[in-house]
């Protein structure tokens, strides 16, 4: 098993690889905000990987979930540096803003 530090490098590259990455801010977020940290139940080796994780599931129905590393990211992401920290902040479906501060 790999580390998760290794494990978030070689999904980065591959985000940036087939360029699904292109901005250097949103590249610097995704590799300074540690995706496992937020599914701390969900081995590295899935929560490494391109894809949804399903959170929690309710009557046999997925009612939460973390999205894909690649999912489309809309075009008012913002990167910025707050509290003397990185921040990613990006729209929620529901209307609401989400923001992964390290």
């Amino acid at each position: 098993m790999e580390d998760a530090s290794a494990l978030q490098r070689a999904l980065v590259d591959e985000l940036v690889r087939r360029g699904h990455i292109a901005s250097p801010s949103v590249e610097a977020a995704f590799r300074a905000v540690p995706r496992h940290l937020f599914l701390p139940d969900v081995p590295l080796e899935d929560v490494y990987r391109d894809q949804v994780i399903v959170t929690k599931m309710v009557g046999g129905q997925a009612v939460s979930s973390s999205s894909q590393p690649y999912g489309p990211l809309p075009d008012e992401i913002v990167v910025a540096k707050r509290w003397n920290r990185l921040v990613l902040d990006w729209p929620a479906q529901a209307g609401r803003r989400a923001s992964a501060p390290r």
